[in-house]
């Protein structure tokens, strides 16, 4: 048993009690097993991906996953088209990236393991190259491979094969419902739990914590005050004086404890919930909103620059339209491409782009189209670019 394996299983297990994990999540698991493949397995080509999936998984899972997370459905029965797709959509579309992926995650978890059995230098060693792996934009150019290194540490921590944890079999099903938002926000307790534990980082309480304390010092501050008044003597006064000025210290340290919490609470979860209302406004459910935005600019302009006559209440729509637009830009939405480009491609070059076309054959090089911008909030992703083949 690793030294703070009770307290780090402790740490994992409120986390994913919070944020509702005990409830299967199918999307989750088969993108979990195939990281799990890609962990465990020398060669995934898309084949042996496709054979394993198909045992794993119903063909009613498999097909729901496509079109709620790839967005593709097949034609008459599943295709290795499903399996590159979601290569694609991982980032770890070539032997080369499955590698680095499979290098870093496991290097990460080896460090954290040793961490969690009281290794100072391992802990220390984790933070350096776990910020450079998964934050640091110039280590890699594939931004999807480093969004899913959370999520294959904590799948290497709880598989079957080795579960260096003792996970039980509920917490191992709990992991696998973990999508890589949730994988961030676990790392990152365990990694505040361990250093804590080791003597590195000061304990934060949160928000409840410090209410609870400051509401107990105003209490024991309001039972001194009930005190047998007939014994009060000038020393006696001084003394309860310098006691009420060590609370009023000990409050005030308290209430900037807690601004200073909530703030950094209310921040993330603030730019959390933006960030899942604009990726909502470009679902199909809205009509892919932002997708559509450079098509609206367009139209907006030809109607000024040919003084296009329209009735006033399109043209009161066609405000508030705009309006939104703006709101939307004024709020640091930006696109990442540019609608209409047109560029020369291989299937890397668009590893980290939805693709409508003919399957690319080795390293060939196609003429590509950009149909959706694709967008950003802030270090956000919000939605890829979607690129078409051109035909001539």
């Amino acid at each position: 048993m690793l030294k703070f394996e009770k307290e780090v299983k402790e740490a994992i297990k409120n986390k994913l009690e919070k944020e509702g994990m005990f409830d299967k999540k199918i999307i989750n698991w088969v993108t979990n097993k195939f990281l799990t493949l890609v962990l465990e397995l020398d060669v995934t080509s898309d084949g042996r991906v496709l054979a394993i999936l198909t045992k794993s998984f119903s063909m009613e899972e498999l097909e729901k996953y496509s079109k709620e997370y790839l967005q593709y459905s097949w034609k008459y029965e599943i295709d290795r088209e499903f399996a590159h797709i979601l290569s694609r959509k991982t980032g770890l579309n070539n032997e080369e990236r499955k590698n680095e992926y499979k290098t870093k995650v496991r290097e990460l978890v080896q460090l954290i393991l040793n961490a969690i059995n009281g290794d100072k230098q391992a802990y220390q060693e984790f933070v350096e190259k776990y910020d450079k792996y998964v934050f640091d934009k110039s280590e890699s150019e594939n931004l999807g491979l480093k969004k899913f290194i959370p999520l294959g540490i904590l799948i290497c921590l709880s598989r079957n094969q080795d579960n260096p944890l003792n996970f039980s079999n509920i917490e191992k099903t709990a992991v696998k419902n973990i999508d890589k938002r949730v994988a961030k926000f676990v790392v990152s307790d365990i990694r505040s739990e361990v250093g804590c534990l080791l003597g590195l980082r000061k304990r934060k309480k949160d928000a409840t914590e410090l209410l609870n304390d400051f509401k107990t010092m105003i209490e024991d501050s309001a039972e001194n005050d009930d005190s047998d008044k007939k014994d009060e003597t000038i020393e006696s006064i001084k003394l309860e004086r310098d006691q009420y000025k060590s609370s009023l210290i000990l409050i005030q340290k308290s209430f900037d404890e807690l601004v200073e919490n909530l703030q950094e609470e209310t921040k993330n979860i603030a730019s959390e919930q933006i960030k899942e209302f604009f990726i909502s406004l470009n679902s199909g459910k809205y009509g892919n909103f932002l997708d559509k935005i450079p098509l609206t600019e367009d139209l907006l302009k030809e109607i000024r620059t040919n003084n296009i006559e329209v009735p006033q209440e399109v043209k009161r729509v066609l405000i508030f339209i705009k309006s939104v637009i703006k709101f939307i830009k004024d709020q640091g939405v930006t696109p990442i491409k540019e609608v209409n480009t047109i560029f020369e491609g291989t299937a890397e070059d668009i590893a980290q782009m939805d693709y409508v076309g003919e399957e690319f054959l080795g390293d060939e090089v196609k003429k590509l189209r950009v149909v959706a911008p694709g967008y950003t909030y802030k270090d956000y992703i919000i939605s890829i670019p979607k690129v078409e083949e051109v035909n001539e």
